[in-house]
């Protein structure tokens, strides 16, 4: 071999050797990479995992409470259900008509207290007018009568 030949394929290796340190190269940090989106989806994995576990918990607590509201409404249905409507409504009825029984009786009662108001002013004014000394005279007399007579009829009688 000659040396110019000689030369040239060790330029060509020199060349090969320099593009296969550029593909090493790269193969490293491709390689650096990989790890890194592996561990990137370990991690990934780990916070999904945990927060599956969160929410799953989340989750039993919410259908624990709509459970409990389920029933709680079911409860409530069920009370509904036992009002007797007709016996209600007849109930409500009767209310109402007493009540409006009562609103007359109190209307006649109001429409008749001005005759009322009448009458105790009319006997005011007749009390009003009795002569009080008169009166007294009067039972001071009758008492003179009586006394005799009951004396009369206590010797006859007792």
């Amino acid at each position: 071999m000659d040396t110019a030949q000689s030369e040239s394929v060790v330029s060509t290796l020199k060349d090969i050797l320099a593009v296969e340190k550029k593909r090493l190269h790269y193969a490293r940090i491709g390689f650096i990479f990989s790890i890194a989106a592996l561990l990137l989806g370990l991690i990934a994995v780990v916070v999904l995992t945990i927060g599956l576990q969160t929410v799953g918990g989340h989750i039993d607590s919410i259908t624990a409470t709509l459970t409990d509201t389920a029933q709680r409404v079911n409860a409530a249905v069920d009370q509904i259900n036992e009002i007797h409507i007709k016996e209600l409504e007849a109930s409500y009825q009767t209310f109402a008509d007493k009540g409006v029984e009562t609103m007359e009786q109190m209307q006649e009662a109001l429409s008749s207290l001005p005759g009322l108001v009448q009458q105790a002013e009319d006997a005011l004014n007749a009390l009003n007018s009795i002569d009080i000394e008169t009166l007294n005279q009067s039972i001071t007399r009758l008492n003179e009568v009586l006394t005799p007579m009951a004396n009369l009829f206590g010797r006859f009688g007792g």
